[in-house]
């Protein structure tokens, strides 16, 4: 999730299309590379330090926890690097500040958006997230908690996408954010290769239990979106029906990312036309036109059909 912001004009060098045009297959940080240092305790809570990253958290993590995350955090940023597409392009320099809420009052207190679980606060180069929501147990288990860490690399990837968000349509930036939480296993470590697999089970985590078939937001509805109505949406609608605009950013973002080599030229010449947007309020570009969005749809329906995954546009 993420605020409309103003920024300072974006000017990025595209490399070549017949540059590097592989898309990753998998990911695996080195060891060591996520490192924690300068814990300290303050008067507002923990404060940690990785080498991207200062973590501020009202409860002390254990260090089994605390490595995880880090390992998940620092591996945003170089995965991303290396998707054959301009996508990272960071707001800062500085490092950025993760926070980690008690609860849902104190993340709405910090600045956490309404009807959200993660935030990712542009104005202020800042992630903010729900220690509840980080920590989650599958109700009625008697599970231990598991790190639900996709929401932070969700989080992590607006903000590596930082000078991109004002500009770019909202579903994309969304979109761009699950995709990768979904590529995301554990610890840091990516997989591309079975990324079909990956996005059906992500998008099972977020549909009503034993639901014959996935209820998602059109794709005609999604193009027409905008940041405002984006936000508008996720804080009126109830958690399940807010939640189908992002399981449909996500099948559309692979859609546009997966369909072959001439769709991702399609996404570059798109990203180029927007590097050339200068201001807020300027006519932006569409990656794809509203008009076609019921062939898109057909295709996605049916590409899902045959691997799974039963979709009800809507």
């Amino acid at each position: 999730m993420r605020r409309l912001l103003t920024s300072s004009c974006l000017c990025l060098a595209f490399p070549p299309i017949g540059g590097a045009q592989e898309w990753p297959k998998t990911f695996q940080p080195a060891a060591g590379a996520s490192q924690v240092k300068n814990v300290t305790k303050g008067e507002d809570g923990f404060r940690y330090e990785t080498k991207s990253y200062q973590i501020k958290s009202a409860i002390k993590l254990e260090r089994a926890l605390l490595d995880n995350f880090a390992a998940s955090a620092e591996s945003v940023a170089v995965v991303m690097k290396k998707v054959p597409l301009p996508l990272f392009a960071p707001s800062q320099k500085t490092k950025p500040l993760i926070e980690i809420t008690t609860n849902e009052e104190a993340y709405r207190k910090t600045g956490g958006a309404p009807g959200t679980a993660g935030y990712y606060d542009g104005r202020s180069g800042r992630v903010i997230v729900q220690w509840e929501q980080l920590n989650r147990t599958p109700a009625n288990s008697g599970l231990l908690p598991q790190p639900a860490f996709d929401l932070l690399v969700h989080e992590l990837t607006h903000l590596c996408m930082g000078k991109w968000t004002w500009k770019m349509e909202p579903w994309l930036v969304e979109g761009t954010a699950e995709y990768f939480a979904a590529a995301h296993l554990s610890k840091g470590r990516f997989d591309f290769t079975e990324i079909e697999s990956h996005i059906r089970d992500h998008v099972r985590k977020l549909t009503p239990p034993k639901a014959q078939q996935v209820t998602t937001l059109s794709v005609s509805k999604l193009l027409r979106m905008s940041s405002r109505d984006w936000h508008s949406r996720t804080e009126k609608l109830p958690p399940g029906e807010a939640l189908q605009s992002y399981t449909s950013s996500l099948l559309l973002t692979h859609y546009a990312f997966h369909g072959g080599a001439e769709r991702r030229k399609e996404v570059r010449s798109y990203l180029e036309a927007l590097d050339k947007v200068r201001f807020v309020h300027e006519e932006k570009p569409r990656l794809f036109s509203p008009a076609d969005a019921m062939e898109i749809e057909s295709k996605i329906k049916g590409y899902w059909k045959l691997k799974g995954l039963r979709l009800d546009f809507q």
